[in-house]
């Protein structure tokens, strides 16, 4: 649209605009702009159109953009397919988002059809997850917002908006640019590559990447090894590869009851690499526009996210430096450190009866603990009894927001809300509470045994109370890989720390 005829709509652009490098944005992008939009943006930048929408506007070189909108949006998409049918920037070809409103309405350019950016229709979110696509260029979408209003469900429009504008205030307040999830590194790739042999014979050759997505890492590790077995129990697949080991092939056939995201083609477009003989299967997540940023989800006993390149995770498990919660215990590297693919898939290993430290395994989610100090002598005194060990542990090694959406704090205190919410009623067990989520949910114990270490935990919904059958940090690791849905976490959004 003619910028004149735009000024003559809402008046002449501001004295003063930052400007902003646009090669620099697009390259942080990962795609390029639409012309109109760099022009209004050069013109007018960031603005509040008619007291109603906030339109966006990069600034310098920065691209300040709404994170948490985003992770909010890509987490329900993933809990709830139908509520958003989209991939979502930083996503591969996702929605890109340039304007919000004050009802909550969020307006995005589609990528997703064309690689001219000034052919891509707007597509917006209205109130209850409502979308609609406009074949209109985002000015035109601005203008008939103003002159005749839109219509996006029958009896529901918005505008015409006043022919005014100002400052977006908004943006005083901070807006993160976002970051790739991981930062691409040859060290676990070099790793691997000093300890596996190479393919011996053509036939054991990984075949062509031309139309597959995958991170650098990983290819250039399957172009030397082949497809094949990694210490006797994980199944590295590449393209070509035979029955077993073919990457389309074992992509179409996994069975997932319930997966925790999209797998590809729907979206975020999950893309299975690698079997576990113990059942577990590892993905891609396209978290990022390029793949070489793609961190890894295993899936078992529940999903784990792991930013690390993908040779740095191999490396690292064939270390034996991966003892995640979600695998089986017998899911660990064996005597055998390679096997070709043309030796067949690998039978399950026997059942291990290792024992493995809960502790441990938490450090693999939240990273390790950093101990402070914790006297708990008042409030164990106050309550009347003694706290869990891994409580206090937990608290005292990752402080009260141990995930984003989960605390714990004083039990004394969270106990006495308990007790207020029941109004003279009595639990049917003695209870202390301990923490509670975003949600408004309680979290504590069935405090039936003398010995606090064998309480089991229990959540207050609703004025209901939910057992788990486990410790507080079983049940802290049950959220932070998907087991439970207390606080919306999926692989889009992990949510591991505030």
């Amino acid at each position: 649209m003619d910028l004149d005829r735009f000024a003559a709509l809402i008046g002449p652009p501001p004295a003063h605009v930052p400007p902003v490098d646009w090669a620099d944005v697009e390259a942080r992008l990962g795609v390029p702009l639409p012309a109109d939009f760099r022009a209004f943006a050069a013109a007018y930048g960031p603005i509040d159109l008619g007291e109603y929408v906030w339109i966006w506007s990069p600034a310098g070189s920065e691209v300040p953009y709404q994170v948490r909108t985003l992770g909010w949006l890509r987490s329900n998409r993933d809990a709830n397919p139908g509520s958003a049918p989209y991939r979502f920037w930083p996503e591969p070809w996702g929605l890109l988002k340039w304007a919000t409103s004050r009802a909550g309405d969020d307006f995005f350019w589609d990528p997703s059809g064309s690689e001219d950016p000034d052919t891509w229709p707007v597509v917006a979110r209205f109130a209850h997850h409502r979308w609609h696509r406009f074949d209109l260029t985002m000015t035109d979408l601005v203008a008939a917002m103003v002159t005749d209003g839109i219509d996006w469900s029958p009896g529901h429009r918005t505008g015409p908006l006043p022919a005014r504008y100002g400052p977006d205030l908004s943006l005083e307040r901070p807006r993160p640019t976002p970051v790739a999830p991981l930062t691409p590194s040859r060290s676990g790739l070099d790793r691997l590559l000093a300890a596996l042999p190479a393919a011996a014979a053509t036939r054991d050759r990984a075949g062509p990447w031309a139309d597959v997505d995958a991170p650098a890492d990983y290819r250039e590790l399957l172009d030397a090894t082949g497809p094949g077995t990694l210490g006797g129990v994980l199944r590295l697949l590449a393209p070509g590869g035979p029955d077993g080991f073919d990457l389309a092939a074992e992509h179409a056939a996994a069975d997932l009851a319930d997966p925790p995201a999209g797998l590809y083609p729907d979206p975020p477009g999950m893309r299975l690499w690698g079997r576990m003989a113990t059942g577990e299967t590892l993905w891609w997540l396209p978290a990022w526009h390029s793949a070489d940023h793609w961190p890894v989800v295993v899936i078992g006993t529940g999903w784990q996210r792991i930013d690390l390149p993908t040779t740095a995770f191999l490396a690292e498990w064939l270390d034996r430096r991966m003892d995640l919660p979600i695998l089986d215990p017998a899911a660990s590297p064996g005597a055998a450190l390679w096997t070709p693919a043309a030796d067949g898939v690998p039978p399950a290993p026997p059942p291990s009866t290792r024992r493995r430290d809960p502790f441990a395994l938490l450090a693999t989610l939240l990273g390790p603990p950093d101990p402070g100090e914790v006297d708990w002598t008042d409030t164990e005194r106050e309550l009347g009894r003694r706290l869990p060990d891994d409580f206090k542990r937990l608290v005292t090694g990752y402080g009260e927001a141990v995930l984003d959406g989960l605390s714990f704090g004083d039990p004394v205190e969270h106990t006495q809300w308990f007790t207020d919410l029941l109004d003279d009623e009595q639990p049917p067990f003695p209870v202390v509470m301990c923490g509670g989520t975003e949600g408004r949910d309680l979290i504590g114990w069935n405090a039936t045994d003398p010995n606090p270490n064998a309480w089991t935990v229990v959540v207050e919904r609703a004025g209901e109370l939910e057992p788990f059958n486990g410790t507080l940090t079983d049940f802290v690791i049950a959220v932070a890989t998907g087991r439970t849905d207390l606080i919306g976490t999926t692989p889009s959004w992990p949510r591991l720390r505030p």
